[in-house]
């Protein structure tokens, strides 16, 4: 490993030990100055902490900002980001094309937020079938809320009669496996939506 990876990844580092902490004003400016550097994960930490106001005051310009440089290097995580804003100021074709890339790329919390689009149709026109194909997609790749969605429609009969057993089985084991799964690593995107 050269000095200079070596250098970022102990910057990289001292950034997630500060992050950790909760000292978050303190994290934000080492992980912006990674950023400013190309370092592509701090770019979508910035994204995020710009969305949330962790660290810094909300700003969904600047997190915009991030987002696309970080989506511009093809990252899953920043496409989602950039899908919740564009969401969440009602342009929902530019939200829905970030969500499609970075389901594209297996990422499960865009995956469920594009199951949840067309399952309640209020932005495009309802498609169970295209939503329930998204649900189980997200399902497949342990996406926890998704587990839950597919084990209340399974017992609810919605998939069918034969189902309701094995949506029981879901429902009833869910909280273990969410529980599970944060304890193993409270950061999981498989609990984000």
């Amino acid at each position: 490993m050269n000095a200079v990876n070596s250098s970022k990844d102990k910057r990289m580092y001292d950034a997630e030990m500060l992050y950790k902490a909760k000292r978050y004003g303190e994290a934000f400016e080492c992980y912006k100055k990674l950023a400013e550097e190309n370092f592509v994960i701090c770019q979508t930490l910035l994204c995020y902490m710009y969305i949330v106001g962790q660290g810094v005051d909300s700003d969904l310009e600047k997190a915009l900002y991030w987002g696309r440089k970080a989506a511009s290097s093809n990252d899953p995580e920043a496409k989602f980001y950039l899908g919740k804003i564009y969401a969440q100021q009602n342009m929902w074709n530019e939200g829905i094309r970030y969500f499609k890339d970075a389901a594209s790329q297996d990422y499960s919390p865009a995956i469920y937020c594009l199951y949840r689009i067309y399952w309640l149709g209020k932005v495009v026109p309802q498609n169970k079938k295209k939503a329930i194909k998204f649900l189980l997609s997200a399902n497949n790749l342990g996406h926890l809320i998704a587990k839950r969605d597919l084990g209340i429609l399974l017992a609810s009969g919605e998939m069918g009669i034969t189902e309701i057993p094995k949506g029981i089985c879901l429902v009833i084991s869910w909280p273990f496996v969410a529980l599970r799964t944060v304890i193993e690593d409270k950061y999981t995107e498989k609990a984000r939506i």
